[in-house]
């Protein structure tokens, strides 16, 4: 995808002891609402990544470069985690809320239309417990949402979880998307998921990771996970990053 690069990586050095490098000579570009998967071998230092992009951990060598504006942003980086991590003591609607910047009543009604957007309107005044998985999922991604930032960060957040609910989710993302179009980028183990989500892929190696592959989805129309075209490519791609795709 074209455009104006939003996010520019350059990770030199990332270690937690200098004996044990984590990340090292880590590179890559992101534009605007392109959607981006990085995968590779458990242990690689996926989160690890999402983090330092994030701004959750600052302690390494290089740069993480943002690029809009900041003028306009309330947030500049939504989360969506791999559990939800709502507030068990706030109900949906107070868990959006709390997200929000200005004026209250504004809000309101700006949170109380993204809970119907994921279809939990009825469950505005529900506290997490009284929610099911599916639904705990679908209010994180709506908190994700609901602040429109720019920059968007998923990790693994469709794991544990059933198929169908799983394909629910992912296509939720994608309706949530289409209407911000933020910068997306999503770690994930599932290299099906990878191909029916992105724009690209981004493969990472064993530490001291770097990316080593990458590869430019080229399928525009409804995407899903039983689709010939992404078992075409999930094939192609576990023959050309064999060690990579485990």
């Amino acid at each position: 995808m074209e455009g104006l690069t939003i996010l520019d990586v350059q990770i030199d050095e990332k270690f937690y002891v200098p004996e044990s490098i984590i990340l090292e000579g880590l590179k890559f570009k992101v534009n605007k609402g392109e959607i981006v998967s990085i995968t590779g071998p458990s242990g690689c230092g996926k989160t690890t990544l999402l983090n330092l992009l994030a701004g959750l951990d600052t302690n390494f060598k290089g740069t993480v470069a943002k690029n809009f504006n900041q003028a306009t942003a309330t947030h500049d980086i939504g989360m969506v985690f791999q559990q939800p991590r709502l507030m068990p003591w706030l109900t949906a609607i107070e868990n959006l809320l709390l997200v929000m910047k200005g004026d209250r009543q504004e809000n309101l009604e700006i949170c109380e239309q993204k809970l119907t957007q994921v279809g939990l309107q009825d469950a505005r005044n529900y506290f997490p417990h009284q929610m099911s998985g599916g639904m705990q999922r679908r209010l994180s991604m709506a908190r994700a949402f609901v602040i429109e930032p720019p920059i968007l960060l998923l990790d693994e957040p469709f794991i544990s979880i059933d198929l169908a609910t799983a394909n629910k989710q992912r296509k939720l993302l994608l309706t949530l998307c289409e209407e911000t179009k933020p910068l997306v980028i999503l770690v994930t183990h599932d290299l099906r998921e990878a191909i029916s989500l992105s724009d690209r892929i981004l493969f990472m190696c064993n530490s001291p990771s770097k990316v080593v592959g990458e590869y430019r989805v080229q399928l525009k129309t409804n995407r899903d996970l039983n689709d010939p075209r992404v078992s075409d490519i999930y094939t192609e791609l576990t023959t050309k990053f064999s060690s990579l795709t485990e």
